[in-house]
């Protein structure tokens, strides 16, 4: 202490925290020794914990969807009817399923079908999602005997009736206005002027009279007759191109032979204005041309 007659010293000021804690000043707590660490244990792996690294759908930060962790529908073994137009805003019946389609005006799901039934309204959040969203097309897939053939619809030499700004063919989703002498595009809602030999009259409801009686107006999928002017030239029979392997394997074995053979006794049967090709290959492509006398000529 300061002797009498001193100078009191100088206030201390409190050094400062190193380690802030959310506990009041003033409060301490005794540690105990069990749970002081040396700073090389503090960074060691324990014992029991588990070895395997973090995976994706662990890390909090990661917002993609694991498709394997997607819930699958149960496919139904009881065929279900779907009516295609009738039920716009409902999920079709799952690929895998059975289910009988009533083409009441909109396309059949085994025609075109989504990859999403819900799809998101945000460019960012279906990037985000990393779900891929596409269109699977199958124009010429088999139709079941229960559902029946795809309507044929010819409309002569002028062809079908189409848009006059987008060339949208018609479909069950033009609106016709004015008692049926105009009608709407749906696509670009262009008006356009109806055909004076495809005028019908429209009922109360806004409906052509002829509506059951159109396949293109009461059908969502429907193959329109083209006209020789949508036709660059006159339609040719596909050609026939037969690829054969060449190789020493295939020569040793006799399959070579055998399917040359075969070929020969084939192609008089097919007719002259059928088209032929034969591709040969083994560690490169052959290319053959037909020669006058009937054989065959490398090249």
């Amino acid at each position: 202490p300061p002797g009498p007659g001193a100078p009191p010293p100088p206030p201390q000021k409190p050094l400062p925290r190193q380690y802030p804690t959310n506990e009041p000043v003033g409060s301490a707590q005794p540690m105990a020794a069990e749970t002081m660490q040396s700073p090389s244990s503090q960074y060691r792996t324990p014992s029991n914990a588990a070895s395997t690294p973090p995976t994706e759908s662990s890390s909090p930060r990661n917002s993609r969807i694991d498709p394997s962790q997607i819930p699958r529908p149960e496919a139904s073994h009881e065929p279900e009817r779907f009516a295609t137009r009738t039920s716009i805003g409902t999920c079709p019946p799952a690929a895998t399923s059975s289910y009988v389609v009533e083409d009441d005006g909109n396309c059949s799901p085994r025609f075109i079908r989504l990859t999403l039934n819900q799809v998101n309204t945000t460019e960012e959040g279906l990037s985000s999602a990393a779900v891929p969203f596409a269109a699977v097309v199958q124009p010429l897939a088999d139709l079941p005997s229960t559902e029946g053939p795809v309507p044929v619809v010819d409309f002569g030499e002028s062809g079908p009736i189409r848009c006059d700004r987008c060339r949208t063919y018609i479909n069950p989703f033009f609106t016709f206005i004015d008692r049926g002498r105009s009608f709407i595009c749906n696509m670009c809602g262009m008006v356009c002027s109806t055909p004076r030999e495809y005028f019908c009259e429209l009922d109360q409801n806004g409906n052509r009279r002829d509506h059951a009686e159109r396949p293109e107006l009461c059908h969502g999928a429907v193959e329109f007759v083209a006209p020789p002017e949508y036709q660059a030239r006159p339609p040719l029979p596909p050609p026939i191109v037969v690829l054969l392997e060449a190789t020493y394997a295939s020569l040793n074995g006799g399959i070579f032979q055998a399917v040359l053979s075969s070929l020969a006794t084939l192609l008089p049967s097919l007719g002259s204005h059928l088209r032929f090709t034969l591709v040969t290959y083994n560690d490169s492509i052959h290319f053959y041309s037909s020669m006058a006398g009937g054989g065959l000529r490398q090249f």
